[in-house]
């Protein structure tokens, strides 16, 4: 049987230029990480588009990628070279 491979999750980080700044149903203080499924993509563009919002969308980070446990049947382990 095939494993299913596990999509990263999204996730956006918010920095707000003006604390209690409301935008997307929420106010947003500091810089603010959160699962990008938790808005629609209208909201999402318009978080982007506002200056007062610094926006940033990335993978989260695999936890198993740096738990010291060897990687996952069928996943490969991290070939980055040493730095």
């Amino acid at each position: 049987m095939a494993r299913l491979r596990r999509r990263p999750m999204k996730m956006i980080r918010v920095l707000s230029k003006v604390d209690g700044f409301r935008r997307g149903g929420r106010a947003w203080t500091g810089s603010t990480t959160v699962p990008a499924s938790e808005f629609t993509k209208d909201q999402i563009a318009a978080l982007k588009a506002e200056d007062n919002l610094v926006v940033d969308e990335f993978d989260a980070p695999d936890p198993e990628a740096n738990s010291g446990k060897p990687p996952a049947k069928g996943k490969a382990a991290d070939t980055d070279p040493p730095k």
